[in-house]
């Protein structure tokens, strides 16, 4: 599946080098990615199409994808609490900085250390 963004890298296209790249925040929530040339802007993407984007990209949903950032690429301990909650460690030693390997770990999961000998 092809993204927005395979024209710039696709064969036989030369970058023109006066191209601008520039992220404006519009509101206090919005994120806008612009490429522009002499002015004109050549492509325009908000937060939510750059989060899709991005997750197109590394085969992973928008909500991985999330999870992803929010554990810092970790994989948390898989174990639940007595009240019901996930518990907040991670796995020693699962660590990916690619989302799509995280996602992959994630669906196995695995244990901290407090909880791997229980299960």
């Amino acid at each position: 599946m092809k993204s927005s963004l395979d024209f710039i890298s696709s064969p036989g296209i030369d970058l023109d080098p006066h191209i601008e790249i520039s992220a404006h925040l519009p509101g206090v929530y919005g994120v806008q990615l612009t490429l522009s040339r002499g002015g004109q802007d050549l492509l325009s993407l908000s937060k939510s199409e750059l989060l899709e984007l991005f997750a197109d990209e590394h085969n992973v949903s928008v909500s991985q994808l999330r999870s992803w950032r929010e554990n810092n690429g970790r994989i948390r301990c898989s174990a639940t609490s007595k009240r019901g909650w996930r518990c907040k460690c991670c796995v020693k030693g699962m660590l990916f900085y690619d989302p799509h390997e995280w996602a992959k770990a994630d669906l196995v999961g695995g244990y901290c250390f407090s909880h791997g000998k229980e299960y």
